[in-house]
């Protein structure tokens, strides 16, 4: 059984024991998931575009699954047990979601589009990351980072092979190349780094 089968229920208690504001606003479209096909892939598990309002906040842990959170307007404040960050537009925050995360917007509205993901190769990606950087990155909209979030979030809920090779690429692709941005560069550590 894949975790996109538990997935709604594990977030939603996570985010009802932490957060305040009207969950209906935050919660992602869940997927549906192919066993079979997505073993040994990357998957996602719940995505889309949101609009959080102020003074509303959101916060959850201990939930299986990986997340990427892209701003794609306004501006929101990120707070983990060790760190705070505000992230602008175009500011891409990859996260273990077995670790607290809260979330609310610093202005009035902040326009994201997540992807809560899960699968074999993903807490070896975010392990790297990780060692180089906090992992908060800049991904202005042009960039290919940005272009693949969005195309993700658009791909729809419907689940096929055809559809899960897709998103298994696509996120592979998203973390294959913040990880080698890092690598090429990783003297300026807590520094969002540009993605090109």
């Amino acid at each position: 059984m894949q975790i996109t089968e538990l997935f709604p229920s594990s977030l939603k208690i996570a985010l009802m024991d932490y957060s305040n504001g009207t969950l209906a606003d935050f919660m992602p479209d869940f997927y549906t998931s192919l066993p079979d096909v997505q073993s040994h892939l990357l998957y996602p598990c719940a995505g889309g575009l949101r609009t959080l309002n102020r003074p509303d906040s959101f916060a959850f842990q201990d939930v299986n699954s990986y997340l990427l959170l892209y701003t794609v307007a306004g501006e929101g404040i990120v707070q983990t047990e060790g760190d705070r960050n505000t992230l602008t537009e175009g500011s891409l925050l990859l996260w273990d979601c077995q670790d607290y995360l809260q979330l609310r917007p610093a202005v009035s509205q902040w326009s994201i589009r997540l992807v809560f993901f899960s699968g074999e190769a993903a807490s070896t990606y975010y392990e790297e990351i990780c060692k180089i950087s906090f992992p908060v990155f800049s991904c202005p909209e042009h960039t290919q980072v940005a272009d693949n979030i969005r195309r993700l979030t658009e791909l729809g809920l419907r689940t096929s092979p055809h559809h899960a090779i897709q998103e298994n690429r696509l996120l592979t692709d998203i973390l294959s190349d913040l990880l080698l941005d890092l690598h090429m560069d990783h003297t300026n550590v807590k520094v969002a780094p540009h993605i090109s």
